[in-house]
């Protein structure tokens, strides 16, 4: 998922923000988002989460999901 998420936010350079973080290293935040495996993808929009998924994603829905969100 790394190259294409690389791919997307170069692709979408100030219009959306990509974060990583590392679930074993913060697990406090697994627990608050409920994420059980990775890859797990979060929407957030006005900082509330409008869509998450679970697993890996081919590049088109991933883009998909954001011109939903975008624009």
């Amino acid at each position: 998922m790394a190259p294409v998420l690389d791919e997307l936010a170069r692709q979408y350079a100030g219009k959306v923000k990509f974060v990583e973080i590392n679930v074993d290293n913060n697990r406090s935040t697994a627990s608050t988002y409920g994420i059980r495996g990775v890859p797990a993808l979060f929407f957030f929009k006005g900082g509330r989460v409008v869509d998450s998924v679970a697993g890996a994603l081919p590049k088109v829905e991933i883009e998909r999901k954001l011109q939903t969100l975008v624009g």
